[in-house]
């Protein structure tokens, strides 16, 4: 994007940002608190002691204070939290350094400054492959569903069980073809290597989160904002 000038950088990023955004809009509400609270409206819906917890609203200093405590004791007294939030954020934090490292490796290959951003297409290969995985998720689900078998959390680890060892050796891979330990190794040959990497950094993203989710379903969004603290702390 040299080009059109750095200040594209933030241009895109808000356009892309404005369309998400539209998007969130067609979403239909989905937490529980929130859809039991619209059907107060209507009187035909056998919820009465629901409906009367919803009413004992908490107030909104204790509310405040439990957004931001609760986040806090999960990531310190839950393992759980704690372990999907450290690889979350050493997944996050391996997209942030490629994204400086890359260039500089590929202009040490001989690349020009016109196509040293390429590679990163190698990268986004591998984060789009995880659409096979997510199919294979949905039709091994509506197979447990359609026999009545229990779904548990763990029954959907199938994204990461694959992206572990991918990325482990993607980045073996990678580090030891690129220059000053390989001089005379094709670019080709750590440019594949970015493909498993993509895949397994996505993979952790998305697997992860759903566990969160599936775990503390409720709390899910407490347990979010901890990933988020400890992600934004590997990002830095």
């Amino acid at each position: 994007m040299g080009q059109f000038g750095w200040t594209w950088v933030f241009y895109m990023a808000a356009i892309v940002t404005s369309i998400v955004t539209l998007l969130f809009l067609t979403i239909k509400e989905s937490r529980p608190s929130v859809v039991l609270a619209k059907a107060e409206e209507f009187p035909d819906v056998h919820c009465w002691s629901r409906r009367q917890g919803l009413r004992n609203k908490p107030k909104i200093p204790k509310h405040e204070k439990l957004d931001l405590v609760r986040p806090l004791r999960l990531f310190f007294t839950e393992p759980i939290v704690f372990l999907v939030a450290v690889i979350s954020a050493i997944a996050f934090g391996l997209v942030y350094l490629f994204t400086e490292v890359l260039p500089t490796v590929y202009m040490k290959i001989g690349f020009e400054d016109g196509w040293r951003n390429i590679p990163f297409l190698a990268l986004a290969i591998g984060m789009l492959s995880s659409i096979i995985t997510r199919i294979y998720d949905r039709r091994f689900l509506a197979s447990r569903l359609a026999t009545s078998s229990p779904v548990s959390p763990e029954s959907k680890f199938t994204g990461f069980f694959i992206g572990a060892p991918l990325l482990a050796g993607g980045l073996w891979w990678f580090a030891w073809t690129i220059p000053p330990r390989v001089t005379s190794v094709h670019w080709v040959v750590p440019t594949v290597a970015l493909v498993p990497i993509g895949y397994a950094v996505n993979e952790f993203d998305y697997v992860l989160a759903g566990y969160l989710t599936d775990c503390y379903q409720t709390y899910s969004a407490s347990a979010f904002a901890a990933l988020a603290l400890y992600e934004c702390c590997a990002r830095s």
